[in-house]
């Protein structure tokens, strides 16, 4: 009954060291995750921000489409 005490005992301290390294592995993984988010907000622009730089048409370009006739 010893032996079989020991053997379950040896399997659950197993299962904790495997879910202790589970556990740092995935905040491990979060952590570089949230970095390379970082990293692509800091140097790459997003969606909004490309939108608002391209230049609004000029007032001369509209008035002459509009003044120009239409057949």
């Amino acid at each position: 009954m010893d032996d079989f005490e020991n053997f379950l005992a040896l399997i659950l301290f197993f299962i904790f060291l495997g879910a202790l390294f589970a556990g740092g592995f995935y905040m491990g993984y979060c952590y570089r995750d949230n970095l390379s988010l970082g990293r692509q907000k800091k140097y790459r622009p997003s969606q909004p921000r490309e939108a608002s730089r391209v230049p609004a048409p000029s007032a001369a370009s509209s008035a002459e489409t509009a003044e120009s006739p239409t057949a």
